[in-house]
């Protein structure tokens, strides 16, 4: 796994031009068009929605530099690859019960809290209780076989990650993915 937390800060620092402390969704597209990385605004949108902590829409530097651990270290057009290091919050290369909470959440998976812990109990495959990437692709397979079962006939489901605004659930607001046939592309 490849991590260099300075270079992330320079970076940010970099496109923090006016010092507010975020940077939007358009800032980002800019720059990575400079960069020469080809990403769209949708999926940069969509990244944004799984990495953002406090859900303003905006990368903070903590933000910033987890989303430059997802796109260093993911597969492009992978989503269960680029899931994986969306949940791998501290940058460990493996994935804790709470980390998968987490992001099975932000999917709005429906499933409890406890749920989650019994099937992390069971896949683990890492004495400390913790998902390789590999069990964590497995799982994320069988997840969406289960989910796209309850959903048969119909072919694609945009996928949606409800935001909270102080203490109280507002409506579910689409994640732009869509889950296909045993894959989930950002579209």
């Amino acid at each position: 796994m490849q991590v260099d937390l300075n270079l992330y800060e320079s970076i940010f620092r970099a496109l923090d031009t006016d010092d507010s402390g975020g940077i939007d969704p358009d800032e980002l597209y800019a720059a990575l068009q400079e960069l020469g990385i080809r990403m769209n605004k949708e999926c940069i949108r969509s990244m944004i929605d799984l990495i953002d902590e406090n859900g303003d829409g905006l990368m903070q530097l903590d933000e910033f530099c987890h989303f430059m651990y997802v796109c260093q270290n993911s597969k492009p057009n992978d989503t269960k690859s680029i899931l994986f290091f969306a949940a791998d919050n501290d940058y460990s290369g493996t994935i804790d019960k709470f980390e998968l909470v987490e992001i099975l959440e932000k999917l709005n998976v429906e499933i409890t809290e406890d749920e989650v812990f019994e099937m992390a109990e069971q896949v683990a495959d890492n004495e400390d209780g913790t998902l390789s990437y590999e069990m964590f692709l497995e799982l994320m397979s069988k997840l969406m076989d289960e989910q796209e079962e309850e959903q048969e006939p119909e072919p694609e489901v945009v996928v949606r990650r409800t935001k909270e605004k102080k203490g109280k659930k507002s409506k579910a607001q689409p994640l732009k993915m869509k889950i296909e046939t045993e894959t989930v592309s950002f579209i």
